[in-house]
């Protein structure tokens, strides 16, 4: 199937690339707690407490930036 070049990657693509570059997804589980200390230390807005996708890109970049320190 021919696709448009400015097209998203499927699903398939982006975890084909994900393990390509040795990353994964994982599911974390949350709560309050964790909202707050997001919300305090700026990872997250707290607009944005009640989205998912947010709250996972914040733990994600929270836990990246530990790394790299």
């Amino acid at each position: 199937m021919l696709r448009r070049p400015d097209h998203p990657p499927d699903r398939h693509a982006r975890h084909r690339a994900r393990r390509r570059d040795g990353r994964a997804v994982a599911l974390v589980e949350y709560d309050g707690p964790v909202i707050d200390l997001l919300i305090k230390t700026r990872w997250l807005q707290e607009g944005e407490a009640g989205d998912r996708s947010a709250v996972g890109r914040a733990i994600g970049a929270m836990l990246a930036d530990a790394a790299r320190r």
